[in-house]
């Protein structure tokens, strides 16, 4: 996972990662959650790699089908080295030949099952999380040291921290004078309402409080060329304020809006309003976030110490510092499932911690004695099935005592056979004796059917 404040331009830092692993004849997958991120990638990593022989393609809702057909076939064939898109590239059509690097940008947008089904498209693929809020799942999993977690403190240079300050409906006055500075020195405003109705009154009312200003209203139930034509002229300043829903959120890059208005702050996550904070602040000037909510007596005590940590939090690179808030407020979620936040009730939280924190160290031990040499020199008991090998295997260890297990202890035609049967029964007692000792390791050689020891261990977690 690697995590930077929202403008530190953190899929540049990943350039250097696409060129080794295109480098290494792997795919390249960027899942990213909106179309308008979609495109914002696929512009900035075709200049970025303008000079290299690198075919970089994108899927999203704005392409024809024909031309989506097109990508689909060429991805299968192995013509394009990097395919960018949304949930689009999910889909059981969509086929790598080489996948060996996914990069999820906007990781907290998508579920546990999302991001397991494209890393299980192929064997072995190294896979990169960008964030600026992890969500309490990922945060938790890079706290125990089940996932790397790189942070970028440094930010940019001449950024000052967002001023960030929470107001009422009543506060008319506020709301005003801050349209008024932002458009006094040129800039351009955000103002953010989720619910799409309420847009058409929300724009009634600034044009009432300052009628010299241009509107215009954004969201994602517009026909998509009609949603681009908008934003592409508030970009243009032919706009002063943007009314929108959450679209903004992700993808957004404008230098000259310095002042975001959220509506009903009370319902956003903790994360989506740091990342709607981001959307200001990405040049030279001060900027301004106002979060707009009922007065505090209406407030639930989650959604209080959500608006507290945000205002609380509000220095250039505290992003890391809102996510442990989250996991706080939220709850680590199931480490072993889908749900990515919640606490764990009925078992208590320092329980469940213990009880993974001994899961982690036993995957460890298992992955470090994996790498290590074989036991088989140093065991006490050595089981053989064949006598083929049995001379070679008591050069290689002399200390060691060799139990003959017939091969007719595995062979189910003569499971019948009353002497296979006394046979099988003397074999496995003489096995018993020597698991017994717990000091005694035993060795079971690689042609013997796992059958001829279960019945042991049986015996063995019996008694």
């Amino acid at each position: 996972t690697l995590y930077g404040y929202l403008p530190y331009n953190q899929e540049v830092r990943t350039v250097p990662l696409l060129q080794k692993a295109l480098e290494d004849g792997k795919q390249v997958a960027v899942l990213v959650p909106t179309t308008i991120l979609s495109l914002q990638h696929y512009r900035t990593f075709s200049h970025r790699l303008r000079e290299f022989p690198v075919r970089i393609e994108h899927l999203s809702r704005t392409k024809s089908t024909r031309d989506v057909t097109a990508t689909l076939a060429d991805l299968e064939a192995g013509k394009i080295d990097i395919l960018i898109g949304t949930h689009k590239i999910l889909g059981k059509n969509v086929k790598f030949k080489d996948l060996g690097l996914l990069i999820i940008d906007e990781e907290q947008k998508f579920g546990v099952g999302a991001k397991e089904k494209l890393r299980q498209m192929s064997v072995n693929v190294d896979t990169l999380t960008l964030t600026a809020t992890p969500i309490p799942r990922t945060l938790q999993f890079s706290l125990l040291g089940a996932r790397d977690l790189s942070i970028i403190n440094t930010p940019p240079p001449n950024r000052y921290p967002v001023q960030t300050e929470t107001i009422t409906l009543d506060d008319e006055d506020i709301i005003k004078e801050a349209i008024q500075i932002e458009m006094q020195r040129n800039g351009q405003v955000y103002v953010v309402c989720n619910r799409i109705e309420m847009l058409p009154r929300i724009e009634n009312r600034i044009l009432r409080l300052c009628p010299e200003a241009r509107t215009i209203i954004a969201h994602g139930q517009m026909p998509a060329g009609e949603m681009e034509e908008a934003l592409e002229g508030f970009i243009n300043y032919d706009y002063d304020i943007l009314i929108s829903t959450t679209i903004i959120e992700s993808g957004v890059d404008i230098p000259n809006v310095n002042t975001i208005i959220i509506h009903s702050a009370q319902n956003y996550g903790l994360s989506d309003l740091h990342q709607l904070r981001g959307r200001v602040g990405r040049s030279n000037r001060k900027a301004y976030c106002y979060l707009v909510t009922p007065e505090k007596e209406l407030l639930t005590s989650d959604a209080r110490r959500r608006l507290n940590a945000l205002t609380t939090f509000a220095e250039l690179g505290s992003g890391f510092q809102l996510a442990m808030q989250d996991l706080d407020i939220r709850g680590a979620g199931n480490m072993l499932g889908a749900e990515q936040s919640g606490f764990i009730a009925d078992l208590g939280y320092d329980t469940y911690q213990r009880i993974l924190n001994e899961a982690v160290e036993e995957i460890r031990e298992e992955m470090s004695e994996s790498n290590s040499p074989s036991p088989i020199a140093n065991s006490q008991f050595i089981v053989v099935t064949e006598s083929g090998i049995l001379h070679e295997m008591q050069k290689a260890c002399p200390k060691a005592e060799f139990i003959p297990v017939p091969a007719i202890l595995n062979d189910s035609t003569h499971s019948n056979c009353n002497e296979c049967e006394y046979m099988r029964m003397c074999t496995l007692e003489n096995l018993y004796d020597c698991l017994q000792n717990e000091s005694n390791e035993i060795v079971v050689d690689e042609t013997i059917a796992k059958d001829a020891i279960r019945p042991i261990q049986r015996m063995l977690e019996m008694s």
